[in-house]
Formats: C-alpha cells, sequence, structure tokens
C-alpha cells in the first residue's frame, strides 16, 4: 500500500512539474517545439530504464540450465500455463470482469464536452492546462487522503467501490447542471469546471487506488507481472470500448461539430449508465478480502 502511494505521488509531482511548464509553453513555443519536446521526453525515461537491474532467473530442466531460444520457450510456457491457471479461479477472474464493465459500460463523453468546453464556454488553452496541473495537484492530494484516512481502515473493496460509484454519478449529474446552464447565474462557468475537476480527480485516486492493490495482492507467485499486466490491458480495454461506445452514441442524440442542443440527454443517459457497474459489485466482488496493511 505505501508502496503504491509513492509511486503515485511520485507521479503527482512529476505531473506537477510538467504542467506547469505547459502552461508557459503553450503561449510562448511554438507547436513544433512543444511536439518535439513531448517527443523527447520518452528518452529521458529509457536513460533512466538504465539504472534499474533485475537478476534474470534460469530456467532449468531435469536439472539442466536452459539457454538461449529454449529458455525463452520454457519461460513463455510456465508464464501461459500460470495465468491460464489464474485466469480460471473465480477470485480472479469475477473482479477482473468487474473491472472491464466498470468502465465499458459507461460511455465516455469527453470528447463531447471539450467541444462544448472551447466552442461554448469559449475555453482557452491556456485555461485548459491550468485544468491539467489542478489535476495533478489534487491527484497528489487524493493519493494522501487514501493513505491516511482509507489505507488499513478496515473498509472492504466493495465499500469504497459503491460509495465512488455514487460519487461519480454525482459528479456526472453536475456535467448535466453545468451543460444546461442552470449554474451560470449562480457560479462562473470556469469556478464551476475547475471544482468539478477537482472533485473528480480525488475521486479517480480513491477508485483507482483498490483496483491497483486488489491487481497486486491476487497475483499468485510466479506470475505477478503477467497477471498485474492483463488486470491493466483489461481495464483500459474497458476504457476503450467506453469511447467507442461513446461515439456510436454520441450522434445519437443529435451532438455534432458545431450544435450540443442534444448534450443534456447524452450526459442524463451517461449518469444512468454508471448505476449498472453498481448492481455488479456485490456478485463480482464479494470474493475480495478487506483492506488491510499487509
Amino acid at each position: 500500500d505505501a508502496l503504491q502511494s509513492l509511486c503515485w505521488g511520485s507521479l503527482a509531482v512529476g505531473g506537477l512539474v510538467g504542467s506547469l511548464l505547459g502552461i508557459v509553453a503553450v503561449s510562448t513555443v511554438p507547436p513544433w517545439g512543444i511536439f518535439l519536446a513531448t517527443a523527447a521526453c520518452p528518452g529521458f525515461v529509457l536513460a533512466a530504464s538504465a539504472l534499474l537491474t533485475e537478476p534474470i532467473k534460469e530456467a532449468t530442466k531435469e536439472g539442466v540450465t536452459l539457454s538461449g531460444w529454449k529458455q525463452s520457450q520454457a519461460a513463455v510456457r510456465t508464464q501461459l500455463t500460470s495465468l491460464t491457471t489464474a485466469l480460471s479461479q473465480p477470485t480472479i477472474w469475477r473482479p477482473l470482469l468487474f473491472f472491464f464493465l466498470q468502465n465499458a459500460m459507461v460511455p465516455s463523453c469527453s470528447q463531447a464536452m471539450l467541444f462544448f468546453s472551447t466552442d461554448v464556454l469559449k475555453f482557452s488553452k491556456e485555461f485548459l492546462s491550468l485544468q491539467g496541473l489542478l489535476g495533478y495537484l489534487f491527484l497528489l492530494v487524493g493519493t494522501t487522503l487514501y493513505s491516511r484516512h482509507v489505507q488499513g481502515k478496515g473498509y472492504r473493496f466493495s465499500q469504497l467501490f459503491w460509495y465512488c460509484q455514487i460519487a461519480t454519478l454525482s459528479l456526472h449529474l453536475l456535467d448535466v447542471l453545468l451543460v444546461s446552464r442552470i449554474t451560470t447565474p449562480y457560479l462562473p462557468d470556469k469556478v464551476f469546471v475547475l471544482g468539478t475537476d477537482v472533485l473528480g480527480t480525488v475521486l479517480n485516486r480513491l477508485t483507482s487506488q483498490p483496483f491497483f492493490l486488489i491487481a497486486a495482492r491476487l497475483c499468485p507467485p510466479g506470475c505477478e507481472a503477467t497477471l498485474y499486466a492483463v488486470f491493466m490491458s483489461t481495464s483500459n480495454f474497458g476504457h476503450t470500448v467506453a469511447g467507442m461506445v461513446g461515439a456510436k452514441v454520441t450522434p445519437m442524440f443529435g451532438v455534432t461539430q458545431g450544435e450540443f442542443g442534444g448534450l443534456v440527454g447524452l450526459l442524463i443517459f451517461r449518469a444512468g449508465c454508471t448505476v449498472l457497474p453498481m448492481m455488479l459489485i456485490r456478485p463480482l466482488l464479494r470474493s475480495v478480502d478487506t483492506i488491510k496493511d499487509d
């Protein structure tokens, strides 16, 4: 748990630095310079990876050490066997299915909301960069809140996902208020959007941390990296499916380029879909242990 918090805290600090540089660069650096800097950043990660060392476990067969291609084949066969055995266990495939459906069942409206922000609300590039800065700042806040007020407090995973899903539904309804312009006479759009971004970032952190803990704890010995990668890719594939579904249903509500008359209906539909994963929490997460310090 502590290592997870440390990693996410480090990510938040790095994101803060990058966002600060982005706010300055967006108005002073030409587009080609920004793309060049973005392309160069993975090179720094590659260089830093040279400092990581990991011993290679040699594969053996009947006491004889294998090498080269045979060693690689033996390692792949072993991992596939371990992965198949792990995925056949209900304690693993049920949470894995939940994480996929939790994302896939709620269509993404991010593209429509982005164009609404720039075309209707007239948010500038600098303001959008400020949103990213606040996002990373409150990612750090969310990590701290989880470490101090959730970790080791005896909460069940199913409880956390239930509460977070209800909070997600509330945030989606706030988007409905924004697009319908109900809040405009009482609160500036920028203040409202920044407030919902802050709440959304903290909520996302409180939701994702239990997911990563489940993924790490359910991985059996000898197959940790492979199964953990399956958990991550399944969750990411759920986001991809949500984006595809969102792209399909958005035109059905009459939301097209420059036309946002049906956006309120689309957001209400998304909010309704947020209820669907809540019905899966009990049957798919009932076998998951309570959160505690290991």
